[in-house]
């Protein structure tokens, strides 16, 4: 249905409905608004929009009911991003979207251990749980996680953008992931380098806009494991810390 379709119409009812047609043909993109002016885009795979976006590995996942999710400007924006890197490096995603629950088992798991490097669920609109928020690093072009908080682990150690106790390649390369992710229009946190967002909270502070994500109650089905993933990704992750606990084995986290 075109343009000279809707005008050739004479009943001025139909040609309304046929231009509504068109505008939703054509701007599929299009956001509904909610009564308080944010919107309520749907949760995708932050993987989506390319290929050279991929994810951490479900063993060292936070969230095992689901793929790390997104809003779908994020995974857009994302894409964005990657394209800016070099080509032989990826563009790794972590975490995404995190329920109400599992963000209140992780403040119960580490909020003595790291500070105030794991937001309180109590709080109104937790970055993660609006699905606005993303954990991110690099991947180079076998694959392999590049550490950016070399020569310590990955996360908690200096964890601010900027740091005299880590390696020059890996605050060149802090630099590099803050470079693209901020040119794809994400705001950073001063306090993690691995921790940008979009429409949420800190982002609407960030750039000066109104907020366009808020807390996510529940997600849809389609973007969820099946029953017996989830159960495998449980007992997979059970198995391998207890690998680790038997063997003393240390990894990057």
């Amino acid at each position: 249905m075109d343009g000279s379709q809707c005008t050739h119409r004479k009943d001025r009812h139909h040609i309304y409905i046929c231009w509504l047609a068109e505008l939703l043909i054509h701007h599929q993109a299009l956001k509904v608004l909610k009564l308080d002016g944010t919107t309520m885009e749907k949760l995708v795979e932050a993987t989506k929009y390319s290929k050279r976006i991929k994810e951490l590995n479900i063993l060292a996942r936070i969230e095992l009911n689901h793929p790390v999710i997104v809003r779908e400007e994020v995974a857009q924006r994302l894409a964005d991003a990657v394209n800016k890197l070099p080509e032989e490096l990826f563009l790794q995603v972590d975490s995404g979207y995190r329920s109400k629950e599992t963000q209140k088992n992780l403040w119960q798991y580490r909020s003595n251990k790291v500070n105030d490097l794991v937001a309180d669920p109590s709080r109104e609109d937790t970055a993660h749980n609006t699905g606005g928020a993303i954990d991110v690093t690099l991947q180079n072009n076998n694959g392999k996680e590049i550490n950016l908080s070399e020569p310590f682990d990955k996360y908690y150690a200096y964890p601010e953008l900027r740091s005299k106790k880590i390696t020059i390649d890996a605050q060149n390369n802090r630099l590099l992931l803050n470079k693209v992710m901020l040119e794809a229009g994400f705001a950073p946190n001063p306090k993690e380098y691995w921790h940008f967002s979009y429409g949420d909270k800190v982002w609407a502070d960030y750039y000066k806009k109104d907020v366009l994500f808020r807390e996510i109650d529940s997600i849809d089905k389609k973007v969820q494991y099946s029953f017996p993933r989830v159960i495998f990704n449980k007992a997979i992750k059970k198995l391998w810390w207890l690998v680790r606990l038997v063997t003393g084995t240390n990894v990057n986290y």
